[in-house]
């Protein structure tokens, strides 16, 4: 079993790597719920966890070159 402090550093260690709901609306200049819904929608990449979706950030970045390319050719 983890002790706390153990604990407490992959939580930190962890958050280095994905973005809230929050974070990442903020990013894109939106609503949270925009991002809730391309979420579902399957346009964005985040993991459900409970009530919340988090975003891996590299996953998210490789998505929005993925749809930005695709806006340039249309």
């Amino acid at each position: 079993m983890q002790s706390q402090r153990s604990q407490a550093f992959d939580n930190a260690h962890f958050a280095q790597y994905v973005l809230s709901c929050e974070q990442v609306a903020e990013m894109l200049g939106c609503t949270q719920k925009t991002i809730e819904e391309k979420t579902r929608q399957g346009l964005l990449p985040g993991l459900k966890l409970g009530r919340s979706y988090r975003f891996p950030i590299d996953a998210l970045n490789d998505q929005l070159n993925v749809l930005a390319k695709e806006t340039l050719r249309s």
